[in-house]
């Protein structure tokens, strides 16, 4: 058995992953699937020295793993499937998504990443916090399910964004007369809602400790929705300084940074994803190759990536409607 042993957890064909496994097989390192669509026959179980991994044609100790890349992708609901087996099925895959992510939260292994530090994507509030700790500009913010306090900040602002508080996926818009005559409905669904903020969009990919850019040109509010031209770029050493602060503060060994660079030079932190899609941006190459090594490199290297230091706490701000939590 080689030094590293890699547990990758997915789909196979999902581009982050295949671009992973390519890279790890080329360090000869040990690469070992765990393939959603096979959860029905893969089980986690007790075993003398701690939890082992069986499936049709492995038995692994997890005590062996040394490095751990995780993206699944959400199981079905029980509505999505039929027939009077699927509630024993849908409650194995349960069961074994639970164990897999346990041990993830408590093997010293590397893992890219843990399911504590990776909950931060749920708290939008949380990550701008800890982004202006490590001194980054944000915009002004607001989170409320309160229509008179999403009012009175637009009216403020006059260019105001919104988006979803938490990691599920929307597309940013800018709020215009029509949105707001929906404002009522606030309050079965709290928005996240933003200062406008004018410039170029950068992403910024942090692994361990390296970090790469790309500048996107882009004419929509949200730059997947029109973009016209990304290219390798870098930052000024602050800034990179400033990603690797909010990494290390998040305790995410990697993640997809979005800043704004305005046209005077300021930068403004937007979000971070623990789990970047980053075979979208023409750095995928290098990213991938450096997850590869971060993974296959001794778990005692990366000590500093295994913390359970926490994540900054967010505060009312006393003119925030009740209902409300203001940032910036």
């Amino acid at each position: 058995m080689s030094a590293a042993v890699v547990l990758l957890w997915g789909l196979p064909q999902e581009e982050p992953l295949a671009i992973v496994r390519d890279a790890l097989q080329a360090l000869t390192a040990e690469t070992i699937m765990i393939d959603q669509r096979r959860a029905l026959s893969t089980h986690v179980l007790p075993g003398p020295g701690g939890p082992v991994l069986r499936a049709p044609d492995l038995v692994l100790p997890l005590a062996e793993v040394t490095g751990a890349y995780l993206r699944p992708y959400p199981f079905p609901p029980p509505a999505a499937q039929h027939g009077p087996a699927w509630p024993v099925g849908y409650r194995h895959v349960l069961r074994l998504e639970h164990e897999l992510w346990h041990w993830a939260a408590t093997t010293t292994a590397t893992v890219l990443s843990r399911p504590a530090p990776a909950a931060s994507n749920s708290t939008k509030p949380m990550q701008t916090r800890a982004a202006k700790a490590c001194g980054f500009g944000v915009p002004d913010t607001l989170l409320t399910n309160d229509p008179e306090q999403a009012r009175a900040f637009a009216a403020r602002h006059g260019r105001v964004i919104y988006k979803a508080a938490g990691d599920t996926r929307t597309i940013t818009g800018l709020l215009d007369p029509a949105d707001t005559r929906r404002l009522d409905r606030l309050s079965t669904c709290p928005i996240y809602f933003q200062k406008y903020i004018a410039g170029v969009n950068v992403r910024v990919h942090v692994v361990g400790g390296d970090v790469s850019a790309v500048e996107i040109t882009s004419d929509a509010v949200d730059y997947r929705t029109d973009i016209q031209k990304m290219v390798l770029t870098q930052v000024p050493d602050h800034v990179a300084g400033n990603c690797l602060a909010v990494t290390e503060s998040l305790e995410l060994p990697i993640a997809g940074i979005d800043l704004i660079r305005t046209p005077e030079g300021e930068w403004y932190f937007l979000e971070a994803n623990p789990s970047p899609a980053f075979t979208f941006y023409p750095d995928r190459g290098t990213v991938g190759a450096w997850i590869a090594r971060l993974l296959a490199s001794p778990a005692a290297e990366n000590r500093s990536l295994n913390g359970h230091a926490g994540l900054p706490s967010v505060t009312h701000r006393h003119d925030a409607a009740p209902g409300a939590v203001a940032l910036g």
